[in-house]
């Protein structure tokens, strides 16, 4: 009679011991009740996707901000300390730094919890916190000067240990290891590596040097788009017609353009997770043109945009802002999906490492 090995799930005749396990093989009868008394598989932990965390944490930030901020202005207001003169000193850049590095905090530690890589999660917080901050500032017209920027990176810092943290005080759920099963005696090679392909393909981590290079390139290419068009010019002489001085400013947008999507499809290729390397190359070029357009000197290919769109030439304007931001974050978050999309992941980290052929 055939018996059942309970482990490895074959059947063999002629022996009360498997031969693979080494254990004791059973009747049908016997595997027939133990299948019944096994208890039910344990759903999947809930989690909640990255970029709910991320939207969840800045509105956390925005709403403490918002709630400090008018706290500590009522204990000013009553200690006679509050007037026009204060608001340009800089004890009212110091707290301001101070309450948003706090809301910053709060609310990407709350991001970052449950995550095994909140720094992450943490840092998306604080860019998307730093934009809107930038932006209430800008339509106040408060001058955004070296002040900001380095507001900023302390702001990006902050959101980054908050968010590791929050991950190491409210760890994710641990993943129990899950016995391999087995649909024959023989087994199947092809419905194994599909399983292990399927279970590995979950951990897609964002790669951030790769994320902030492209991002700088992307910069670069709408600072130095008037340099790229002088030096074709002087290269080609007259063989090329980049068109006449009322519509430079169009030429440099359109060269600007396709740098910026060279350099944004190279954040999400070979990937496996374009989309998402996309929208923070974007957050990052999009932060990066709005602090190179400050003081009045608009690069020529933001000039371009703006009077394509038959908007201001000054960022002071919300509209023009909004504009600017808003279209670098959608082409960027467009361009590493086609990156992705053009160059998915052939082969996992492991599998490309040399240690294979050892």
């Amino acid at each position: 009679m055939n018996l059942y090995c309970p482990n490895c799930q074959g059947t063999f005749s002629g022996s009360s011991t498997c031969p693979r396990c080494g254990i004791r093989l059973i009747s049908p009868s016997e595997a027939f009740s133990i299948a019944f008394d096994r208890p039910p598989v344990p759903p999947p932990p809930a989690t909640t996707p990255f970029l709910g965390r991320v939207i969840v944490g800045v509105i956390i930030a925005a709403g403490t901000y918002l709630g400090i901020q008018d706290w500590s202005l009522g204990i000013l207001q009553l200690l006679g300390r509050l007037d026009d003169r204060w608001w340009l000193s800089s004890d009212a850049l110091i707290l301001a730094v101070s309450l948003r590095s706090v809301a910053i905090a709060i609310g990407s530690s709350l991001a970052g919890a449950g995550r095994p890589r909140g720094a992450a999660a943490g840092i998306a917080v604080a860019v998307l916190a730093t934009i809107g901050f930038l932006y209430s500032d800008v339509v106040r017209q408060i001058p955004i000067g070296l002040p900001a920027i380095g507001s900023a990176l302390i702001f990006l810092l902050v959101g980054g240990i908050s968010g590791a943290i929050g991950a190491g005080i409210w760890p994710g759920p641990t993943e129990q290891p899950v016995a391999k099963q087995r649909t024959s005696s023989r087994g199947s090679s092809l419905l194994q590596l599909v399983e292990e392909s399927t279970a590995e393909a979950a951990a897609k981590p964002t790669q951030w040097l790769r994320i902030l290079f492209t991002s700088v390139l992307a910069i670069v290419a709408v600072a130095q788009a008037e340099s790229v068009r002088l030096g074709l010019r002087a290269a080609a002489g007259q063989s090329l017609n980049l068109g006449n001085a009322a519509t430079y400013i169009y030429v440099d947008l359109q060269i600007a353009v396709l740098l910026m999507a060279t350099a944004l499809v190279m954040s999400g290729a070979s990937t496996g997770a374009g989309l998402r390397h996309g929208l923070f190359a974007g957050l990052l070029t999009a932060f990066g043109v709005i602090l190179i357009s400050q003081r009045g000197l608009l690069p020529p290919a933001v000039e371009g945009w703006l009077q394509l769109l038959h908007l201001p030439n000054s960022l002071a304007n919300g509209k023009s802002l909004a504009a600017v931001a808003g279209g670098i974050l959608l082409f960027g978050t467009a361009c590493g999906w086609l990156g992705n999309a053009l160059l998915p992941p052939l082969a996992r980290g492991e599998q490309r490492s040399r240690r294979l052929l050892d």
